[in-house]
């Protein structure tokens, strides 16, 4: 704020005004005296005044952010930030505190903890979490009639966790609202959760932290919670937050003794570099009985992932595959309900078989499907579209589901010559495709290949998520 130029007092700017001055009479010198302390008193109130609707304006413009902005930040500052706090982590005292948000005229957020230390790395994280706030409501109301509707957030608390696998969680309280006609009406709270590994920064996914036969366990132990459910893990003792009525935000910790066998070992690392050769392994059609067991096991043992894309009508009886894809790291996809071309079906009939095996998979899994794929590779925008996911094709076709020969399989793969970003289809539902995955993964692996998902392929050589209703065929 600028300061404004103080004017010098008449006596000091004409000398002989002084003595004039002195020839007033009392009466008259009482009255300036009276005169000049009212106008200081009344310049006092409004420079109150001022200053206290500034610090209003400051301290609304901190606590809430206004969501008809389509600005929304780039997904990457959690692995800088993760990176830049691990020496603040270590020092914390107590792993599981409330953290209360102060802020100053800076807008940098201060978080004060039991033991009097304070961290001034709040702003960033906070930020994060509003922008990933802000994107979402603004795709739940890109719909809405009502333009003249906007969204404020406003993140009210915090607390942290740090598990025995050296990973930290960050669970984040928040509230939003409606502003319409300068009031805040519907009023909702919220909880979101992030974890990230301690040493290098990189988010976790619970696959990385639990065992395969975790979303069963939890299950058993806390039916209304799933994998989606936030989570925080302190020690080994996982703790859980729902949104319940009235918009109090609940949490339910399950002791080491119940969650005992629920981690893994040690922490699942997948870590994909983007200036060395990587392929997208991908499966259509399963889940598959003892040929997608087999498949399973060698990724294991290589330490590779792929992309299954399973038909709804396959899943009854074959939940544990689909289980045990995601908890090894693969990607979960989605390829229709029965195998139809979807240029063919009707709207009504084409929303069935999206929605049906989205259904399945998240009924087997916990987790709804990240990919699409079109049954025989059929699609057009309105598909595309209708989807809602990133729609996944191929750029290179091993035939397998003809020939049925493993070693015809196994060289339309590495006789590749342009391998470097491909997207691989075969079917995991042939022992033929078992046995030359047998050979091909190997392979891979040997000559320098990473085999990834097709959602971090993408990423890795785009510097973006997959995005929904958008084809990719490959990342070369």
């Amino acid at each position: 704020m600028s300061k404004k130029k103080k004017h010098k007092p008449k006596h000091a700017q004409k000398k002989h005004t002084v003595k004039q001055s002195e020839k007033k009479t009392g009466a008259q010198r009482s009255k300036k005296t009276y005169n000049q302390r009212k106008k200081e008193q009344r310049i006092r109130r409004i420079a109150l005044a001022v200053g206290a609707t500034v610090l209003v304006f400051i301290i609304a413009a901190v606590l809430y952010v206004n969501f008809g902005r389509t600005d929304v930040r780039e997904q990457e500052g959690m692995s800088e930030y993760a990176q830049s706090q691990i020496e603040d982590i270590k020092a914390w005292k107590t792993n599981r505190t409330n953290l209360s948000g102060c802020y100053t005229e800076e807008h940098i957020g201060v978080a004060s903890y039991d033991d009097g230390c304070e961290y001034d790395y709040v702003k960033e994280q906070t930020d994060y979490c509003i922008d990933q706030l802000k994107s979402q409501l603004l795709q739940e109301n890109e719909s809405s009639s009502d333009s003249d509707d906007s969204y404020s957030t406003l993140i009210t608390n915090a607390v942290t966790g740090d598990s025995d696998l050296d990973t930290v969680s960050l669970i984040f309280t928040y509230q939003t609202g409606k502003l319409k006609d300068g009031e805040i009406t519907d009023i909702s709270t919220g909880v979101k959760a992030y974890n990230f590994n301690k040493e290098t920064g990189e988010p976790v996914l619970w696959q990385q932290l639990f065992k395969a036969d975790y979303p069963d366990k939890l299950k058993e132990v806390l039916p209304e919670a799933d994998t989606s459910t936030p989570y925080a893990v302190d020690g080994n003792e996982p703790t859980y937050f729902f949104t319940g009525e009235d918009n109090v935000i609940t949490s339910k910790t399950i002791d080491s003794k119940t969650s005992d066998g629920w981690l893994r070992d040690k922490l699942l690392i997948r870590y994909v570099d983007p200036d060395k050769p990587m392929v997208a392994l991908t499966y259509d059609d399963g889940p598959g009985l003892k040929s997608e067991t087999r498949i399973h096991d060698v990724l294991e043992k290589y330490d590779g992932v792929a992309t299954f894309f399973y038909a709804g009508y396959m899943i009854k009886g074959k939940e544990y595959q689909i289980k045990r894809a995601l908890g090894n790291g693969c990607e979960i996809g989605s390829h229709t309900w029965n195998h139809p071309v979807l240029t063919k079906c009707s709207d009504k009939e084409l929303k069935k078989q999206l929605n049906k095996t989205n259904e399945a998979i998240e009924a087997a899994c916990g987790q709804k499907p990240t990919v699409f794929r079109p049954s025989y590779g059929a699609t057009n925008d309105e598909i595309n579209k209708k989807s809602g996911l990133p729609v996944i094709l191929w750029n290179v076709d091993t035939l397998d589901w003809e020939s049925k020969d493993a070693g015809k399989i196994y060289k339309k793969v590495v006789k590749n010559k342009h391998l470097d970003g491909s997207i691989i289809l075969m079917h995991c539902i042939y022992d033929s495709t078992a046995e030359a995955t047998e050979k091909i993964v190997p392979w891979l692996h040997d000559h320098g290949y990473q085999m990834v998902t097709v959602s971090e392929l993408i990423k890795a050589r785009t510097g973006k998520d997959p995005v929904a209703g958008k084809v990719y065929l490959d990342c070369r």
